[in-house]
């Protein structure tokens, strides 16, 4: 989860931004039988 946190960050303005909803989002997509 860690990793695909980091995979999905995105520069803007020169700042490093980190979205929780779409590293849960991965998450569900590989491990659908788990729930957060």
């Amino acid at each position: 989860m860690l990793e695909s946190y980091f995979r999905n960050g995105r520069k803007i303005n020169g700042q490093w931004s980190y979205s929780l909803q779409d590293c849960i989002n991965e998450f569900r997509e590989e491990f659908p039988h788990i729930v957060l």
